[in-house]
């Protein structure tokens, strides 16, 4: 009786993992992506309102940083960069000794977004407003 038992267990142990299949359902979905494409106007103005934007632009940065706001990180080197290109031929015709100055701001603010570092992009904007105090005399 023993072995019947055994036997009869076994069998509908066989029959119920036998009946356990698996279906693996593939589907092939392709999600709405959200692409944006953004382009920077190109920045236009004498030196000074070039120099007044820039520092429009990289206000706040380091928080931004902090906040890990990439949006808003990778939007102000964008602006700054672009800024940089225009202003850069500017400050060069004028004669002015800011070419250095100016690119120290930059390499700040690109250096502070891409080592997580807020306090350059605080030293670019005290910087950038040491600048302003003497650059109406000086590009004018």
């Amino acid at each position: 009786m023993k072995n019947t038992a055994r036997i009869l267990v076994i069998g509908l142990i066989a029959v119920s993992v036998s009946s356990c299949t698996t279906q693996i359902l593939t589907t092939t979905t392709t999600l709405p992506g959200v692409t944006t494409t953004s382009t920077i106007p190109t920045p236009s103005g004498t030196s000074l309102e070039l120099l007044e934007q820039l520092g429009t632009t990289i206000q706040g940065l380091g928080q931004a940083i902090v906040d890990r706001d990439n949006a808003t990180k990778n939007r102000v080197v964008a602006e700054t960069n672009a800024i940089w290109k225009v202003l850069e031929p500017q400050i060069r015709e004028s004669g002015v000794d800011l070419v250095e100055d100016v690119s120290k701001i930059v390499n700040f603010v690109n250096v502070s977004v891409k080592r997580t570092r807020p306090a350059d992009a605080d030293k670019a904007v005290r910087y950038l407003a040491l600048i302003m105090e003497s650059a109406p005399t000086l590009l004018q």
